[in-house]
């Protein structure tokens, strides 16, 4: 009667690992092997699967590379015209973690809450899991939260707010006694464009060149358009160019401006995360011109706060000294001046108008291209006033009188 000298016992195997199942049997005559997995004979293929024996009547099932496919209870039938007998065990395969579903790639945008990186694990033993950000480990703490499902072999790990800090590469490593796997996605944090260096007013002459440049950064990587008093600037290439230096510095070259190109220029930085704008002012520098010229005027004795106007334009903007009969009288406490410089008005005002206010008042602008004035006269009107009375005379008869007065007033008096 077959018998088993010795019988199968439980293993456990490691994935892509070599197992051998090892029963030595004795009987006469010598007896037939069968190997049955999970009551279905197994087929003995000389690769995956194959049987060996050596002269002590030993015989080996070798199982090649297992897998988890190859879990199950395996049995060995010997027989002969005897009889039958048969032993079995059951095969259990450890492995290393294996990833049903990897870390993915992320883009949020700075400031988004809770941005996560999942990834699904098959493991037998449960893994230890770790996670990395730029190959630093992260626990849990202030920009973290990690989520652990050892039922379902999810884990989670949560950027509580992006920002350009919590941007690059993040990994979970899971390992075991078997082995350990690693993968691994990448977050990448969008930002609105910011300008770092923004357009300033210029002033230049008539037929120079002239650059305007700003810094920008954001991401994506801002595009960029130049406009000037609101409308869109063609960049032609000659007349209008742009350059852009390293990866954040843009400039618009106006070749050769003339006053055409007078007004606002501004630049549009935009991304899909928003868009931003920034503005200056292109003059060109010119000799003052008074819009508004001074006119001839005239006031009465006592009036007050009579006012000399006049409207000047200029680049630079203009100073202006004011004269009575060639005499400065710009800090003249007779008088205080008003200058609004926005609307290039000028103003000087006569605080109490006296006799001595009378004359030629000019009006004189400059700046660095040179100068230019106005001139108007101003008349006092003044009730007749004697200066010198008449006196009493004696003369002969016969003889020529004089009398004489002086006077003053404005308009001359009548003398009756």
């Amino acid at each position: 009667h077959p018998k088993f000298v010795q019988g199968l016992k439980d293993v456990e195997g490691i994935e892509e690992k070599e197992v051998l199942l090892t029963v030595k049997v004795a009987g006469e005559p010598k007896p037939k092997i069968t190997w049955i997995k999970d009551g279905t004979e197994l087929t003995i293929d000389g690769k995956c699967r194959k049987v060996k024996e050596d002269v002590s009547d030993s015989f080996t099932l070798v199982l090649n590379r297992v897998t988890k496919e190859d879990v199950g209870e395996y049995r060995c039938r010997i027989t002969n015209k005897c009889g039958e007998e048969s032993t079995s065990c059951k095969l259990t395969v450890k492995a290393k973690p294996k990833f049903i579903r990897q870390l993915s790639d992320k883009e949020s945008k700075e400031g988004d809450v809770d941005v996560e990186f999942t990834c699904q694990l098959d493991s037998d033993p449960i893994p230890k899991i770790k996670w990395m950000f730029n190959d630093k480990e992260v626990v849990d703490c202030e920009k973290y939260n990690i989520v652990c499902d050892e039922a379902s072999g999810t884990y989670t790990l949560k950027v509580k707010k992006a920002s350009a800090e919590t941007e690059g590469v993040y990994s979970c490593e899971a390992s075991n006694k078997i082995g350990k796997v690693r993968s691994c996605g990448v977050l990448s944090v969008n930002a609105p464009p910011v300008f770092i260096q923004k357009l300033g007013d210029v002033q230049i002459n008539e037929g120079e060149t002239v650059s305007f440049t700003v810094k920008v950064m954001g991401k994506p990587k801002p595009s960029l358009k130049w406009f000037q008093n609101d409308t869109e600037v063609t960049i032609d290439g000659e007349h209008y160019k742009t350059k852009e230096e390293a990866s954040d510095t843009f400039t618009l070259i106006i070749n050769k401006c003339t006053r055409n190109d007078i007004g606002q220029f501004s630049c549009e930085a935009s991304n899909t995360c928003g868009k931003v704008t920034t503005c200056g002012k292109l003059s060109i520098k010119s000799k003052p011109i008074f819009r508004k010229k001074l006119v001839d005027m005239e006031a009465r004795e006592g009036d007050t706060n009579v006012q000399f106007v006049v409207e000047v334009e200029g680049i630079p903007k203009p100073t202006l000294i004011w004269f009575i009969d060639e005499l400065d009288i710009t800090s003249s406490e007779n008088y205080k001046t008003v200058a609004d410089d926005q609307t290039g008005i000028y103003k000087l005002i006569a605080r109490k108008v006296s006799t001595d206010l009378a004359g030629k008042y000019t009006c004189e602008a400059a700046n660095s291209c040179g100068k230019t004035d106005s001139t108007a006269i101003f008349n006092v009107l003044s009730k007749p006033k004697v200066l010198k009375g008449l006196k009493d005379i004696d003369v002969l008869e016969e003889e020529n009188v004089h009398l004489t007065v002086k006077i003053s007033g404005s308009p001359t008096p009548n003398i009756k």
